[in-house]
């Protein structure tokens, strides 16, 4: 499991050039551009820091169609497969109190109604498209609104019930 966020923070926190740049984008409130998250994420994804691993889950990334080409680039140039994409989903009304309860947890509880307007807006304008890209029988969409036992308990029972999943070309 590859969480973007985490190797995102991590990389901030290493101090790296490519660190520096990230954490300079979100000090002024940015979200990363494409070229800095591919970046990150493929760094991650470098067989060395992959040894034993017989796969591995992209969580948060792609979220942009670019960010996509890249994903699709990189699985054809490294011998990866894409197999199903999980998409949670949720009720607005659910994701509004979730963004929330970070807020509060991280202190920063201003502003949640735009702050989940912007969310949604971006997910609309940006990562929708992914599906389409990825062709959306490629997806395996996931009720989000339970707690978040529920929630990983059915997608670990959508991904062992994909016996013989379809592999997205990556010609």
């Amino acid at each position: 499991h590859i969480s973007t966020g985490d190797i995102i923070r991590a990389e901030i926190k290493s101090g790296s050039d490519l660190g520096q740049r990230a954490a300079d984008m979100i000090k002024g409130g940015n979200l990363l551009d494409d070229k800095t998250v591919i970046a990150i994420s493929e760094e991650a994804l470098q067989p060395n820091k992959l040894q034993g691993f017989n796969g591995y889950i992209l969580d948060g990334y792609p979220r942009t169609v670019e960010q996509a080409k890249a994903v699709k680039e990189f699985a054809k140039n490294n011998g990866h497969d894409i197999l199903p994409i999980i998409c949670l989903t949720a009720d607005e009304t659910i994701i509004t109190e979730r963004i929330k309860s970070r807020g509060i947890r991280a202190g920063e509880s201003d502003n949640v109604a735009e702050e989940t307007a912007n969310r949604i807006r971006v997910y609309e304008e940006q990562t929708k498209p992914v599906l389409d890209f990825f062709n959306e029988e490629f997806a395996v969409f996931i009720n989000s609104n339970a707690n978040i036992e529920k929630v990983f308990e059915n997608i670990q029972s959508a991904l062992t019930t994909l016996k013989d999943p379809k592999r997205l070309p990556v010609d």
